[in-house]
């Protein structure tokens, strides 16, 4: 099986999920914003703290953000790139390396 590096498809993600997402809307943020609506009405409590494993870039996190404005929130995933990128769009979410040998203590609430 051929391994595949995300790093090379990091910065052209957003337009590769806008070419992909047309045949459902226009609005290429729609899959987002309904995924996480999906994950809020199934649930009956406030996470305390949000990790969103295999985050890529950060999609999903501005809706998360809105969603469960309180809640601490963790993206991981394999591409170091897709991570820094995402580190200068949203300022308020820690970003781990999905690797990362070393070991965090924290108390997740929600995947």
């Amino acid at each position: 099986m051929k391994k595949v590096n995300f790093d090379d498809f990091a910065e052209n993600y957003d337009e590769i999920v806008k070419g992909q997402a047309q045949f459902f809307s226009k609005d290429d943020k729609y899959f987002a914003r309904y995924k996480i609506e999906i994950v809020s009405n199934y649930i009956n409590f406030k996470p305390d703290t949000i990790l969103e494993f295999g985050c890529s870039i950060g999609r999903n996190m501005q809706f998360l953000r809105e969603k469960f404005p309180d809640s601490k929130l963790f993206g991981t995933d394999i591409s170091e790139k897709a991570l820094r990128l995402q580190k200068v769009r949203i300022h308020t979410v820690n970003f781990l390396l999905w690797m990362i040998k070393k070991r965090i203590k924290v108390s997740i609430n929600l995947i």
